[in-house]
């Protein structure tokens, strides 16, 4: 099992301390996703496209991915949606708990299984560099998290 939760808790570990603990696990709205904090927040909920809260429950972390690792390369790092890079580091530790070499599977009869829910990454990113536009089709897909699985541990 690996798993990503707000409040810092990057394994089942940390997530069962987390709630056995009764920490909370909202913060402020983090800095680094390149939000203007000042323009998004309005104390008027009924402001559309503010938020009237200036704290929330994020994934902390969530930019931080060894793209070489998957044999991605940086560019098409940067157009993936962080659902993607998060399912690979996950399925990555999966094996990794259960002490499963990923070369172990290649041409093994192993399915992938994925839900997902929210596909807005390319809609939040509306002035990504042309540069990057051609991996955003892959990049934001659902359709494509179980193959990135798949095709990345054989």
């Amino acid at each position: 099992m690996a798993c990503r939760f707000p409040g810092n808790a990057a394994s089942p570990e940390e997530f069962w301390r987390l709630l056995s603990e009764g920490n909370d696990a909202v913060s402020d709205l983090p800095v680094e996703r390149g939000w203007d904090l000042a323009d998004l927040y309005d104390p008027d909920a009924d402001r559309p496209g503010k938020s009237y809260t200036k704290r929330g429950s994020f994934l902390h972390g969530a930019a931080e991915f060894d793209a070489g690792l998957f044999g991605i390369s940086p560019r098409e790092a940067v157009a993936m949606d962080p659902q993607q890079r998060l399912l690979l580091e996950t399925s990555w530790e999966v094996l990794e708990r259960g002490d499963i070499d990923p070369s172990s599977l290649k041409g093994s009869n192993t399915g992938v299984f994925v839900g997902t829910n929210g596909q807005d990454y390319a809609s939040l990113a509306p002035n990504t560099p042309a540069e990057f536009e051609g991996h955003l089709g892959t990049g934001t897909a659902a359709s494509v998290l179980s193959g990135r699985v798949a095709y990345g541990f054989g």
